[in-house]
């Protein structure tokens, strides 16, 4: 597992804790389970392009995590708007932007020619 895997591991995690903290509001059921759902896909799609089977399939895969990432951070912003009390929330944000540039990087740099 390289540093990267480890981070957005790290990162699904905390996501998740701050979710776990809006148990019993049902407005953020919803919000909640896609929060979950997209922040780990990140990791999860960042982990198959490790072993995938062309530069193709990895250009994809990371493209995926990035698409993924960009939905993190559009659930957090509106996570924000509703409970805009947690400090963890800003800091997510922040680690979401950080991610979104590490993967357009990537995204750029395994880009084919077309």
């Amino acid at each position: 597992m390289n540093n990267l895997q480890i981070r957005f591991i790290d990162f699904a995690d905390s996501v998740m804790t701050i979710t776990e903290r809006m148990k019993g509001k049902p407005s953020l059921i919803g919000i909640v389970n896609q929060l979950n759902r997209s922040s780990s896909s990140i990791g999860a799609n960042y982990s198959e392009a490790q072993s995938a089977s062309s530069k193709k399939d990895f250009h994809n895969k990371v493209r995926i995590a990035l698409k993924e990432s960009r939905e993190v951070e559009y659930w957090l912003h509106l996570l924000k708007k509703r409970v805009s009390k947690d400090p963890d929330i800003q800091k997510a944000l922040i680690e979401t932007e950080e991610i979104i540039k590490i993967l357009t990087t990537i995204v750029k740099k395994t880009g084919l020619n077309t």
